[in-house]
């Protein structure tokens, strides 16, 4: 199977309340891998920093904490699990983005996890125990996607034959 971006919704932000004054979204923040457009998981979450820091210009760099944010929130962002509002808190003061993404990675593990045990609407996309899209090795995180305040969305590929598996 060929690498695909896992297709992104809309998120309604409009009932959502911050206390963060940050209303300036950062937008895209692309990561790479030894030149490829995504970094593996279930390496993202297998891996010490150390040995990624070198392969990933994201460690370098440091938008996210700039934005003075105790924390960010995870939405969780799937076909078909729409209706489900899944998200995970991830604490960001004082670290590199780099670091940050290695507790996305963590937490969108978790998020996957939690959308496994209820029923989607888009069986094309459905997150069942054996479905090939529960298994973080066949994923790969693209690029982190900073939506509104504290609300960040992660852009996930589905990559079976993932170079770094």
């Amino acid at each position: 199977m060929r690498s695909s971006v896992i297709p992104l919704y809309k998120i309604d932000i409009s009932t959502y309340r911050s206390k963060s004054a940050v209303r300036t979204p950062l937008g895209r923040i692309p990561v790479e891998y030894t030149g490829e457009n995504s970094a593996n998981l279930a390496t993202l979450m297998s891996e010490p920093p150390q040995a990624l820091r070198s392969f990933m210009p994201i460690f370098m760099d440091h938008s996210i904490r700039q934005l003075g944010l105790p924390a960010i929130v995870i939405k969780f962002v799937w076909p078909g699990y729409e209706k489900y509002d899944f998200s995970e808190s991830v604490p960001v003061r004082n670290q590199s983005d780099g670091h940050i993404l290695l507790s996305v990675a963590l937490a969108y593990k978790n998020l996957l996890h939690k959308a496994a045990k209820v029923h989607g609407s888009d069986p094309r996309y459905a997150l069942t125990p054996n479905s090939p899209y529960a298994n973080v090795s066949n994923l790969g995180i693209c690029a982190l996607l900073h939506v509104y305040a504290d609300i960040f969305v992660v852009e996930v590929e589905f990559a079976p034959a993932h170079r770094d598996a």
